[in-house]
């Protein structure tokens, strides 16, 4: 018996029956990928990879917006300011050169220091240090906020 698949002709017996059946599967499943290949012509793949950068573009600036610096609006107890720079000068004008915002009380006492930051992907120590900054009333001792 005798049967035309794949433009050749084959012969139907028990040694390469399987084998038919497999070519013929992979066959059906190369022509049915060809027709719903999405990337299948030079314009196509133009507009795919102009989407594309689109895409990077506009998530690109809206990672970079996260970097703009929040002004800072200290309470009426802030006494002092100053920067990281004024104790180490090789901090000068890099992203290191931190402010140091000093605020103390009337009577001396003990001293706080709050490091809001130290892990930038954990954003609970910068609003804690902002929330301090913003609505501190010292009445004793001192209180620094880096």
């Amino acid at each position: 018996m005798r049967t035309n698949l794949f433009d050749e002709e084959y012969q139907f017996v028990p040694n390469n029956l399987t084998e038919i059946r497999w070519k013929a599967i992979i066959k059906k499943n190369i022509k049915n990928s060809e027709k719903t290949c999405l990337i299948d012509t030079p314009f196509r793949r133009v507009v795919y990879l102009f989407l594309v950068l689109v895409a990077s573009i506009a998530g690109g600036s809206a990672f970079v917006e996260e970097w703009i610096p929040e002004p800072l609006h200290p309470s009426f107890g802030l006494t002092q300011t100053r920067s990281l720079s004024d104790y180490l000068p090789s901090l000068k004008g890099s992203r290191g050169d931190t402010e140091l915002f000093f605020f103390e009380g009337r009577s001396p006492g003990g001293i706080v220091l709050i490091l809001g930051g130290t892990h930038p992907n954990e954003p609970a120590s910068n609003l804690t240090a902002v929330l301090l900054l913003e609505n501190l009333r010292v009445e004793q001792g001192s209180f620094i906020v880096i």
